[in-house]
């Protein structure tokens, strides 16, 4: 007996032994020219004669590598529009401005201070309208040095009713200061003064110093000596000065700092 089922080389032998044509199988179909049993199995693939690689064979970007759209990668970062990057500007420049503010009174307060120049007591050094630049710490760092400027409190025996004094260091604690001959002398060594204008040591010169002696003025002897922790002080324009030959010596916990440079006017920046 026949089998109920039957191979389709079985049907296609049994249709030749009987002279029928034979009969197609349920589900495939072909022609009489291709013979059943030498079809490439290439054919049946419309993509492919080669499996889907995947794992690392796959193409980047897809899962399979057979026409599947890519994935995202990790450097894909899809960039910002104006209006993100116009409020982290904003932001940014927000936390720069706040800082730069709360530096500023951070250091005026503990370092670094400006003071503006009123009168002509230090010409021509400093004139009338120069602000400066007054380094607060600097004599926490090292000493006092003979021709420093230096703002200090105003000192008791000045009557003056400014706060604040700008003078030029001329004698420090112990030195012995004699003033002749339009110059100074210290501990019997003539002090060079290059800060003064040429023609200084004519008496006729408002750069020539000399001793005050007067009614209420310090009245100090020529010469004299410099306290302990006591300066002498005078200003550059020595005949339009208020200093340590009117009031005294200027006490070393009366310094508020060093001026260093001028600031303004522009055209006068620079060093002191």
């Amino acid at each position: 007996a026949w089998p109920t089922t039957m191979s389709e080389p079985e049907r296609y032998a049994n249709a030749m032994a009987s002279d029928s044509p034979p009969a197609p199988g349920p589900t495939e179909t072909y022609s009489s020219t291709e013979p059943p049993f030498s079809r490439d199995p290439a054919s049946r693939d419309p993509v492919s004669s080669h499996p889907a690689p995947t794992g690392p064979e796959a193409a980047p970007g897809t899962k399979s590598g057979l026409g599947q759209q890519p994935d995202l990668v990790d450097d894909q970062v899809v960039p910002p529009g104006k209006g993100s990057r116009a409020r982290r500007a904003m932001y940014e420049w927000g936390i720069v401005i706040v800082a730069a503010l709360v530096a500023a009174v951070v250091i005026k307060a503990v370092a670094i201070e400006a003071f503006f120049i009123p009168s002509a007591s230090m010409e021509p050094t400093l004139v009338p309208g120069d602000r400066v630049l007054v380094n607060r710490l600097s004599y926490d760092l090292h000493g006092v040095h003979t021709g420093d400027v230096i703002v200090f409190r105003r000192p008791p025996a000045d009557n003056s009713t400014d706060s604040d004094l700008i003078k030029r260091v001329i004698g420090l604690p112990g030195q012995t200061i004699d003033i002749r001959n339009c110059g100074v002398f210290v501990n019997g060594k003539e002090l060079a003064q290059p800060y003064l204008p040429k023609g200084w040591q004519n008496p006729a010169s408002e750069y020539c110093t000399t001793t005050v002696s007067a009614p209420g003025t310090a009245n100090l002897p020529n010469p004299f000596r410099v306290p302990a922790h006591s300066y002498f002080v005078m200003g550059d324009n020595r005949k339009d000065s208020d200093d340590s030959r009117y009031w005294g010596f200027v006490p070393g916990n009366y310094i508020v700092g060093r001026a260093f440079a001028r600031i303004w006017p522009v055209n006068r920046i620079g060093g002191l």
